[in-house]
């Protein structure tokens, strides 16, 4: 797993002004490497999750680096919860 981390700091990743991305599953893993990779090329990334309470490494990278990075919880496997998710992301 840590080779397919390491090849995500490889894409070349072409921004245009005022991208938005939303990464399911950022708090941890291949999620979490793709919120960062995205936030550091300057995108504003919705971070999305079950439990925002474990994203506290993110929250922590995020804070030190001053990265667009909103964190957001929504669980894929709930439709009650994607559309809270996207409701609170399009205010």
């Amino acid at each position: 797993m840590e080779d397919n981390i390491k090849k995500i700091y490889k894409i070349k990743i072409n921004k245009q002004d005022h991208e938005k991305i939303l990464i399911t599953g950022s708090n941890r893993g291949i999620g979490l490497e793709t919120a960062l990779a995205f936030g550091r090329a300057g995108y504003k990334v919705f971070a999305t999750m079950r439990n925002p309470e474990k994203a506290k490494d993110l929250k922590e990278i995020i804070a030190k680096e001053n990265l667009d990075i909103g964190i957001y919880k929504m669980d894929v496997d709930d439709d009650a919860s994607v559309s809270e998710c996207f409701e609170a992301i399009l205010k």
